[in-house]
């Protein structure tokens, strides 16, 4: 086929190429909202497994605090050799340091162990 019979009747018939070339618009339109909201589903995915390895990690930190705290609590206990009423005060103490200063708990205990030895 002659170039110039054929550019003559795509100029004529353009109907055909035109339904053609939207068929394709649309058909990729389509393909990219499937892909958009592809990618956002994935998003949320990994930002829920970000979310939830913190939280992990923080409930891991409030466990290690505790029991290094509970673990000076114990040594102070035995140092002091405290029971009772006497051991309340301590304990007392310890926690108000612990509030009323730049020092946690765990560091005003450790301190109380030392003034009692």
């Amino acid at each position: 086929m002659n170039l110039f019979t054929l550019f003559g009747r795509i100029a004529i018939d353009d109907k055909g190429a035109t339904s053609k070339i939207d068929s394709i618009t649309n058909t990729a339109r389509r393909s990219e909202g499937i892909i958009g909201s592809s990618f956002k589903k994935i998003g949320k995915y990994i930002g829920a497994a970000f979310t939830v390895k913190k939280m992990i990690e923080f409930e891991k930190k409030i466990i290690s605090t505790y029991a290094t705290y509970d673990d000076q609590m114990r040594k102070v206990q035995a140092v002091s050799g405290a029971t009772g009423a006497e051991w309340d005060k301590l304990r007392n103490k310890a926690r108000e340091l612990g509030k009323g200063t730049r020092y946690s708990a765990r560091v005003s205990w450790h301190t109380t162990q030392k003034c009692v030895a």
